[in-house]
């Protein structure tokens, strides 16, 4: 899984252009204003707040799923509409500056969603890559990952 969200990222950083391939760490106060970003776009789809989504998510936005799904931007919308989103809980967030209108940002969130089956409960790695597109910062591509707990190895089998 770790490869997957590597391949995201650099195809982020590749879709940037050239000039843009180089990736570094934030200053303190572009991490905390990109955190602060981060978690406003997480209530505003908690709360449903289609405006404020559709504002921050690119026209061009996908997200990779935990489900096995890429999603466009008008899928996640009608997710707000449905109240998908239950609770989006996210820890500490780490930001890598991609250029200088790039970032890209990766935390552990748990979360719980509405399914078919009833609300489901886990906690993924999610990444997420921002452009600065026309004066303001909108999420590009994200990626969720669930974290599973490990399986553990069936016993060794004794000879005869």
């Amino acid at each position: 899984m770790r490869a997957i969200i590597s391949c995201c990222a650099a195809a982020a950083l590749c879709a940037a252009g050239p000039a843009r391939a180089q990736t570094s760490a934030a200053t303190p106060a572009f991490a905390e204003q990109m955190r602060q970003l981060e978690r406003q776009r997480l209530d505003a789809m908690v709360r449903g707040d289609r405006a404020f989504a559709d504002r921050i998510t690119a026209d061009d936005y996908h997200l990779v799923s935990p489900f096995g799904t890429i999603d466009d931007k008008a899928a996640e919308l009608r997710s707000l509409e449905g109240h998908f989103y239950l609770s989006l809980t996210p820890g500490p967030i780490a930001v890598r500056r991609a250029g200088p209108d790039g970032a890209i940002l990766r935390y552990v969130i748990d979360a719980i969603v509405r399914l078919r089956a009833g609300p489901h409960q886990a906690r993924y790695w999610h990444t997420d890559y921002y452009e600065r597109r026309g004066g303001r910062w909108e999420v590009v591509w994200s990626q969720s990952t669930e974290i599973r707990a490990a399986t553990p190895a069936p016993p060794a089998r004794r000879p005869g």
